[in-house]
């Protein structure tokens, strides 16, 4: 078993600059920082190490499959122990005091020891280099035609039959595309045709997600596969979330 970092509360609220949305997050739970010390014991001393064996498994399908000879390079990373306590308090601190209809923000208002793995999106993450802009179209259609089962397989449309069977792997939900520069929505909406979910941003952030699920026997874990032509700097960003499931 790996060792675990010992850490303290104040020093890392500090070492973040998280104090105050720490304080908003625990405003219902003065438990909450007991909880996340289990969620960083689970993370640091086991579960990273199962998203490591999947990163590379996962790396392994994109890159040598030859109908992928659009992708430039390919890295990969997992979210450290730090990074994944930074965004839980985050998000926790997002969520309103009465439920909302905001299904992004709302999955996180119970996320705990039993199911944090499946409520973060971007445990593992793999960024895929391309050269031009047209050859992320073969990168997304390899992702999508190999996933896709239908909009049923989507989470917020299943049921426990579906989320909990082993050895399926699928799209779990819409594809979302965040838009900042505004000559690129006729694209998609012309490629994607109702496939996208299309919102656009203030920020400048443009990406493109998609979350798959597959099979494991043991946990569930996400995963965002990100592919951008660098090259050319008002290309958006291609991210592509992936999700292991149980």
């Amino acid at each position: 078993m790996a060792r675990v970092k010992q850490i303290t509360k104040d020093k890392f609220l500090k070492a973040y600059r998280i104090e105050d949305d720490f304080a908003q997050a625990a405003r219902s739970n003065d438990n909450l920082w007991n909880e996340l010390m289990l969620i960083y014991k689970h993370y640091s001393s086991e579960f990273s190490r199962h998203c490591k064996t999947t990163a590379e498994g996962f790396f392994k399908e994109v890159y040598f499959d030859s109908n992928n000879n659009e992708i430039y390079s390919i890295k990969q990373r997992v979210k450290s122990p730090d990074s994944l306590l930074v965004k839980i308090v985050n998000r926790l601190a997002k969520v309103p005091e009465v439920p909302s209809d905001n299904r992004d923000i709302e999955k996180y208002r119970d996320i705990s020891l039993d199911n944090y793995y499946e409520v973060i999106t971007d445990l593992i993450g793999l960024r895929i280099l391309i050269r031009y802009r047209h050859q992320w179209e073969s990168v997304h259609n390899w992702i999508y035609n190999m996933y896709y089962k239908g909009d049923e397989y989507f989470l917020e449309n299943q049921s426990d039959g579906l989320t909990n069977k082993r050895n399926v792997s699928f799209l779990a939900e819409k594809p979302k595309v965040y838009l900042g520069l505004g000559e690129d929505r006729q694209f998609y909406e012309q490629y994607g045709k109702g496939v996208f979910d299309i919102r656009t941003t203030n920020s400048g952030y443009n990406s493109v997600w998609i979350v798959n699920s597959w099979s494991d026997r043991n946990y569930k874990v996400h995963a965002f596969l990100n592919s951008t032509g660098d090259r050319y700097p008002r290309v958006p960003c291609r991210r592509m979330l992936l999700n292991q499931c149980m």
